[in-house]
């Protein structure tokens, strides 16, 4: 499909619009929700930023509605909208990998998990106990783990349908597709340096997250989905990695009764870790075609 705006632009000015689309996004995301709590929920505006500060059980199902307009609204149609615009500039590509880019996906973010979990030491560490960056930091903090537990606890009222659909596949699809699938493409072809663009859509992805006691890890998550889509040729590997580790999260909420972190017998961190090194190594130094530029 032709591009609306076929003149070619500079990275900088491709990366204005790819906010202002975002912000845009954004925006609407908040009039669609004041729609679905007026119209479905009965609630005021008043009401709903209330029901947002303060969540509770009972408004879980408004919530994760919510969360999922933003996510798609914010992510996946500003992404749908610039490669409209600029399709020459961007990777949209869900074309069939081969076996092995499904697999590996899977493998990296389970071995992934005793390196995140020294990573959020590390982050916990940087962050002082009773610094101002604390007190700027916790509070947004704390409100996202009451709301991912908010969530996580809702399979009971919800089913495990709805939870995987809003926690697992939407955020996994709409993040990657403008950050993997936009963004870091789109920063490979301005600055010519692949590891630099993967860098710096890691930094983006983690930093808009807006939570800096997970600043590290989620960085790292980052780069290793950048990699498996540059690594691949497709979408479809950083989407199956992103979702693997979301349901994870999921899973072991479930299976520890609450908790998000589980108890791994020291043997296996050690094959888990050597697994790592080895997938990441293969990752940034195997010899893969780049993302198609569509």
């Amino acid at each position: 499909m032709k591009p609306i705006y076929s003149v070619p632009l500079r990275l900088p000015s491709l990366l204005l619009f790819l906010v202002g689309f975002m912000l845009t996004g954004m925006a609407l995301g908040g009039v669609l929700s004041a729609v679905v709590g007026s119209k479905v929920y009965g609630l005021s505006l008043e009401q709903i930023n209330s029901v947002i500060a303060n969540p509770a059980p009972e408004h879980t199902p408004m919530l994760m509605w919510l969360n999922s307009i933003s996510q798609l609204t914010t992510f996946l149609l500003p992404a749908v909208v610039f490669w409209l615009m600029f399709g020459g500039h961007s990777v949209m590509s869900f074309r069939r990998p081969a076996a092995v880019f499904l697999v590996v996906p899977v493998l990296w973010i389970l071995s992934a998990s005793p390196v995140i979990d020294a990573l959020s030491w590390v982050n916990d560490a940087l962050i002082p106990a009773g610094s101002w960056l604390e007190s700027v930091a916790l509070p947004s903090e704390e409100r996202a783990m009451q709301l991912t537990h908010l969530f996580l606890s809702s399979h009971e009222q919800l089913g495990y349908v709805p939870l995987v659909l809003a926690i697992a596949l939407i955020p996994a699809v709409c993040e990657e597709v403008v950050f993997r699938g936009v963004l870091q493409p789109v920063l490979m072809k301005g600055t010519g340096n692949v590891h630099v663009a993967i860098l710096i859509s890691s930094v983006l992805f983690s930093a808009i997250h807006l939570q800096l006691y997970g600043f590290l890890p989620r960085l790292v998550l980052g780069a290793g989905l950048g990699y498996l889509a540059w690594w691949s040729g497709s979408l479809w590997a950083p989407i199956i990695a992103h979702f693997m580790n979301n349901a994870l999260g999921i899973a072991i909420y479930q299976y520890t009764n609450g908790s998000l972190e589980a108890e791994t017998p020291m043997l296996v961190q050690f094959a888990l870790l050597a697994l790592f090194a080895g997938l990441t190594y293969l990752l940034m130094k195997k010899k893969m075609p780049q993302l198609p530029i569509q």
